[in-house]
């Protein structure tokens, strides 16, 4: 029963660790992960190291069925490009 015709296979790819302080401008961080950053680096109890998260993403297109239509479609963001 594949109703998925293509892809047939597909890796979204993901981000996972931590980022470790400084953060430079490659990692794309946001403002909130600068502060975490450092209070964690201060060593504030219960701030956690800021993890690393999607800073790119891009679509990705389907082509499957439903019923009786043959349908192609575009996921947005669904493939992960960049970490940050």
């Amino acid at each position: 029963n594949d109703i998925i015709f293509a892809p047939k296979v597909f890796e979204s790819y993901y981000c996972s660790g931590t980022c470790s302080y400084p953060l430079g401008p490659h990692l794309n961080a946001t403002n909130h992960a600068i502060v975490m950053a450092i209070l964690h680096d201060l060593k504030v109890q219960g701030v956690k190291a800021s993890q690393c998260a999607p800073t790119q993403l891009s679509p990705l297109s389907f082509l499957y069925v439903e019923g009786n239509k043959i349908i192609i479609k575009e996921y947005p963001d669904i493939v992960v490009d960049a970490c940050g």
